[in-house]
């Protein structure tokens, strides 16, 4: 049965889709993520995010660890910006529930 509801939710626990792989590459220090038939450059923010999606955290979890290693107590913000980007990641098809 395909989903219905495009957006995350805060209780939501998340997976990459299937076939894609986040790859670190030294000489570019820089974050990929890897597609079937695509490459995403990922900035900091992005790649901070999605290395957090283990198949058993909640997207809240992901955001409090965010808060934690960002240092800061606003975490309802925190919330807002992984719930808007990781709802954008699942309508492209990058994440599945």
């Amino acid at each position: 049965m395909p989903e219905t509801d495009n957006l995350v939710h805060l209780d939501d626990v998340l997976h990459l889709a299937t076939g894609a792989q986040l790859k670190y590459d030294a000489v570019r220090n820089l974050d990929f993520l890897l597609l079937p038939e695509r490459v995403v450059k990922l900035n900091k923010s992005a790649a901070s995010i999605l290395y957090l999606i283990d198949g058993k955290r909640t997207v809240r979890e992901i955001a409090l660890t965010l808060s934690r290693d960002l240092e800061t107590f606003d975490n309802k913000s925190i919330e807002n910006d992984v719930l808007e980007f990781l709802s954008d990641c699942k309508n492209r098809g990058w994440l599945r529930r």
